[in-house]
């Protein structure tokens, strides 16, 4: 999966059970991570 497929699929509210970030991209991963605790989480 993409980041834009990621973001687009957790966007749509479709949120998978396990998630792996990896690559080289720090800041993709780190925006990656904060979008799915917002969506799970609701917020702060």
């Amino acid at each position: 999966m993409t980041h834009s497929e990621f973001f687009s699929a957790l966007r749509a509210g479709q949120i998978e059970k396990c998630y792996l970030f990896e690559g080289e991209e720090e800041f993709t991963k780190q925006a990656a991570l904060k979008a799915l605790r917002e969506k799970i989480a609701g917020g702060d």
